[in-house]
């Protein structure tokens, strides 16, 4: 069923462009999800050389960009508070990274819609 909660399978999902919340279980999902004919065999390798060459291409741009997004969005104040961040679609896992330099006790919880685009620390 299309807004159908694949959670909880609740029936109130609220959507959003690519997202999804669901009003029961508040689950924050991507949306649609991939239907069965989403190949169940990803190649980790291909995943892996396509996220470090994006890396290679963006690594200081995007250092910057998610420097400003955390110094935009959270106090300089709560620099040693252990907060719980999500980094909804991390990719590679470069957020994280910088989250860790700025908000040393943070948590970041991370999801991705291609499971193994992380890269191995």
């Amino acid at each position: 069923m299309e807004n159908q909660c694949p959670i909880c399978g609740g029936s109130s999902l609220m959507v959003f462009a690519h997202t999804a919340q669901c009003g029961n279980c508040k689950a924050l999902l991507y949306h649609p999800y991939p239907n069965q004919d989403y190949p169940a065999l990803i190649d980790k390798d291909a995943i892996h050389a396509a996220s470090l060459n994006w890396i290679l291409r963006s690594s200081f741009s995007r250092h910057d960009a998610f420097r400003r997004m955390l110094k935009f969005s959270i106090d300089e104040a709560l620099v040693g508070e252990e907060l719980k961040i999500l980094d909804y679609g991390g990719g590679p896992g470069q957020f994280a990274l910088v989250c860790h330099s700025l908000f040393p006790l943070a948590k970041v919880y991370y999801t991705d819609a291609i499971e193994g685009s992380l890269l191995d620390p």
